[in-house]
């Protein structure tokens, strides 16, 4: 049996909303066929559900959380405010999406 090669980069888990706009054009640019298919639903250390976007650059692997809401704006080409109440984010999971 063959084992997997490990990385060594660094994790990292970021607000879709704190990334600058370089960051976030990748990120669509990777995902040109749409964000929401590709979100993993994970559990953050507080114990919470949350959804996030995987992405690796050539040093970390990211973790992009966004609420499914904020993956479809961000497929219709809206622009997502970097004032965007974070608590969305978990409170998305917990109605029942």
């Amino acid at each position: 049996m063959q084992n997997k090669p490990t990385s060594n980069k660094p994790h990292v888990i970021k607000d879709y909303s704190a990334l600058d706009t370089s960051m976030q054009e990748k990120i669509r640019m990777k995902y040109p066929d749409g964000l929401e298919k590709h979100m993993i639903r994970f559990t953050n250390k507080e114990g919470v559900y949350s959804k996030a976007l995987p992405f690796e650059t050539e040093d970390r692997k990211y973790l992009i959380r966004m609420t499914s809401s904020m993956a479809k704006d961000i497929e219709r080409g809206k622009n997502i405010s970097a004032t965007f109440d974070k608590s969305l984010l978990d409170q998305d999971l917990n109605e029942g999406e």
